[in-house]
């Protein structure tokens, strides 16, 4: 995935899914990077908002981010 990346360095949908192979691994910074890069070029994706607030709850047991996406 990292050299389709590569190759294709604006793909937001290959960012998550970077990003769900980070998770599963418990890589949470590395997880967090890929989200913060697919919400950089697509910030108004919901799944992507979501799914970086659920690191910050899983990895830090942080709410915040969490509640501020819902609001």
């Amino acid at each position: 995935m990292q050299r389709a990346l590569e190759l294709d360095p604006r793909n937001s949908f290959l960012l998550q899914q970077i990003a769900a192979s980070y998770q599963e691994f418990r890589q949470f910074g590395a997880m967090a990077a890929a989200l913060d890069r697919a919400l950089a070029l697509t910030p108004h994706d919901l799944d992507a908002r979501v799914t970086r607030a659920f690191v910050d709850l899983e990895w830090r047991a942080d709410t915040r981010p969490l509640h501020q996406t819902i609001e």
